[in-house]
């Protein structure tokens, strides 16, 4: 996220409206990588074992990645709930993933399916 204090105020004043709307406080840690740019972490806290908390939850991450994708703002960390959609949306980063894990990984025993995607040579075509 750009190093900008209008940039970064008018982001969170929208990411809170989605914490709000789905029941949870505005959490953020801001991380500065160097003079012009930031790392955000925001996030939810909840009881895994509430149906209902685990569903706001789910819809809140569902609301705030599309924020951030409206805005241009990379996910710092991506979830094994994001993973999928980051491939789709970006089948060159996929590419290079699968070449890196092959390089390292070329019988692919190292987290198996983990990601949701095959990227051991053993799952290629």
């Amino acid at each position: 996220m750009p190093f900008d204090g209008q940039q970064i105020q008018e982001f969170y004043d929208e990411a809170e409206k989605i914490f709000q709307k789905n029941g949870f406080d505005l959490f953020v840690e801001i991380i500065p990588t160097g003079p012009r740019s930031i790392i955000s972490l925001m996030g939810v806290f909840y009881d895994k074992s509430n149906p209902d908390q685990v569903a706001r939850a789910l819809n809140w991450c569902k609301e705030f990645r599309a924020l951030c994708a409206s805005k241009g703002y990379p996910p710092y960390r991506e979830t094994l709930l994001g993973l999928n959609e980051l491939f789709q949306d970006n089948s060159e980063y996929y590419k290079v993933i699968k070449q890196i894990k092959n390089a390292c990984d070329p019988n692919g025993i190292l987290s198996p399916g983990r990601t949701g995607k095959e990227f051991s040579q053993r799952g290629s075509p």
